[in-house]
């Protein structure tokens, strides 16, 4: 069982509904585009270029993960069954849904 912890705020900023954004405002805001199909592929098809990201169905915080630790699953397994694994650190529930696709602006 992995346990995740997802961020809200920049590295450094107190986690709390109040913290306010780092971010800069001249950048555009990235969002990721899931590809949807890719949620029913085995681990072993989905292509190694893309971007995996977890994400909370119930406080919907959002991070990034590194696909060595989806590795560690069993390969045959797909993205859809792997999701009951995970729980959020920052809520607490065990209702993630993983996705890969990529950000918008990349």
């Amino acid at each position: 069982m992995l346990h995740l912890l997802p961020t809200r705020v920049a590295a450094g900023q107190p986690q709390t509904d109040a913290a306010v954004s780092t971010r800069d405002p001249t950048m555009p805001e990235r969002h990721f585009i899931p590809a949807s199909l890719l949620e029913t592929y085995a681990l072993y098809q989905i292509p190694h270029g893309r971007t995996f990201v977890v994400e909370c169905q119930s406080c919907k915080a959002m991070k990034e993960i590194d696909r060595a630790a989806l590795d560690k699953m069993p390969s045959l397994m797909s993205l859809k069954e792997i999701s009951p694994r995970f729980r959020c650190t920052l809520c607490g529930e065990k209702n993630a849904r993983i996705m890969a696709g990529g950000w918008s602006g990349d």
